[in-house]
C-alpha cells in the first residue's frame, strides 16, 4: 500500500517514471547570456516526457505517447492504423507532429513561468529559441512561404479585440482642408490581474505597413495635398506610440478593455465611449490641401499597404506589433480596413 506518506518510485501505471514540471519550468533571467539554451532544455525534458517510450520494464514496451504529436494530424481513424505515421506535411524542415509538440511545450512552460516573456521557437533545425529580447513580429496572416516561428506560447498579456481607422474631414478657412487620420486600438485583460506597463516591457505600439492616401479634389488627384510636413512624393509608412504617451495609461485592469486612440475628436462611434479610454493628442496626422472650386468636392482614396487576401480581395492591410525591452509581445499583419475601391469618403 502506497500513501502520501510512503516512499514510491513516483511511476506511472506503465511504468514510466512521472516528470514533476515544477522542478523542470524555473524562471530564466531575460538577460542571461544563455537564456535560449536554457529555456531549450526545459522545452526539450516536457517533449520527452511525452513521448518517452522507454520503461522499467525494457525499451520495447510503449508507456507514454510517441506518437502524440500526430492527435491533429491523422488520416485515419482505423483502430488498426492508429500507430501508423500517417502525417508527411512539413514546415520550414520540420515535420507538422514536431512542430505541435514545441507548441504543447511552449505554452506548458508561459502558463507556469513568472514573466510575461512569450516563448518564441523558431521554425529551424533545433527549434532554437529566440532571445528574451523577441525581435520577430509573428506574423498572424501568413502568406506565401513558411513561417519563421514554429510555436509561440501564450502569456497572460492583454489581447487586441478591435481596431478602427478614423479619417475626418475638417473645412479650413476659406478653400482649405484637413483630412485627419486616427487610430483606435482595443485591448482586453482576460486574467484576473492587472497587467502594467512594466511587466510588458514599456512596449511601443507601432503601426506598419501604413497605407496612404490619395485626395480627389474635383475629379482629379491633387498632388499638393501635404501630409504634415511631406509632400504625396514621401507617404508615411509607419508610426511608432509608446504606450506611456496614451494619457495616464500605467496598466491594464484585469476583464477589463482598454482602448487607446490618436483621435482629437469626439466618440466617433454609435456606442458609448469605454471607461478605460486613453488619448495620445500628438501623433494625428494631416492631409492639408485647397479646393480648386468651392464648389468641387473632395474626397481621399487608400492608396499603399495594399494585400491579396486568401479570398482573392484586395485590401488594405495594416501591420501592428507591440514591442518593449523585453521584446515583442503582440502582433498584427492582417488588420484589414477597406476593400477594392480604397474609396473612404
Amino acid at each position: 500500500m502506497v500513501s502520501v506518506h510512503s516512499s514510491s518510485l513516483n511511476l506511472s501505471r506503465g511504468g514510466t517514471l512521472r516528470l514533476n514540471l515544477n522542478q523542470v519550468v524555473s524562471d530564466v533571467s531575460p538577460t542571461a547570456t544563455n537564456y535560449s539554451e536554457l529555456v531549450r532544455t526545459q522545452l526539450n525534458r516536457i517533449t520527452a516526457a511525452i513521448t518517452n517510450t522507454r520503461t522499467n520494464a525494457g525499451p520495447s514496451n510503449t508507456a507514454a505517447m510517441p506518437l502524440f504529436g500526430q492527435r491533429l494530424y491523422r488520416i485515419s481513424e482505423s483502430a488498426s492504423a492508429l500507430n501508423g505515421l500517417q502525417v508527411s506535411g512539413q514546415s520550414g524542415g520540420n515535420n507538422l507532429t514536431d512542430i505541435y509538440l514545441q507548441k504543447v511545450a511552449a505554452n506548458l512552460r508561459d502558463y507556469m513561468d513568472p514573466d510575461f516573456i512569450p516563448t518564441v521557437i523558431r521554425n529551424n533545425s533545433g527549434f532554437l529559441v529566440n532571445s528574451a529580447t523577441n525581435t520577430i513580429s509573428w506574423n498572424a496572416f501568413q502568406g506565401a512561404g513558411q513561417n519563421e516561428v514554429a510555436a509561440i506560447g501564450e502569456e497572460p498579456l492583454p489581447l487586441l479585440t478591435e481596431f478602427a481607422v478614423v479619417l475626418r474631414y475638417v473645412a479650413q478657412p476659406g478653400n482649405n482642408f484637413n483630412f485627419n487620420l486616427s487610430f483606435y486600438f482595443e485591448f482586453w485583460n482576460p486574467t484576473g490581474n492587472s497587467v502594467s506597463l512594466a511587466d510588458l516591457g514599456n512596449p511601443t505600439l507601432t503601426i506598419g505597413n501604413l497605407y496612404d492616401f490619395e485626395v480627389v479634389n474635383g475629379g482629379a488627384i491633387d498632388s499638393n495635398v501635404l501630409v504634415g510636413s511631406q509632400t504625396r512624393s514621401r507617404p508615411l509608412t509607419r508610426i511608432d506610440l509608446p504606450l506611456s504617451s496614451f494619457g495616464n495609461l500605467a496598466s491594464f485592469p484585469p476583464n477589463t478593455f482598454t482602448v487607446v486612440t490618436t483621435d482629437i475628436g469626439g466618440w466617433p462611434f454609435g456606442y458609448g465611449a469605454p471607461s478605460n479610454l486613453f488619448r495620445n493628442t500628438n501623433s494625428l496626422v494631416t492631409y492639408s490641401g485647397n479646393r480648386t472650386s468651392p464648389n468641387n468636392p473632395v474626397r481621399a482614396r487608400f492608396v499603399g499597404g495594399r494585400a491579396t487576401s486568401p479570398g482573392g480581395r484586395n485590401d488594405y492591410d495594416l501591420w501592428m506589433w507591440l514591442a518593449g525591452n523585453r521584446g515583442v509581445v503582440e502582433s498584427f499583419s492582417g488588420l484589414v480596413t477597406v476593400g477594392d475601391t480604397g474609396y473612404a469618403l
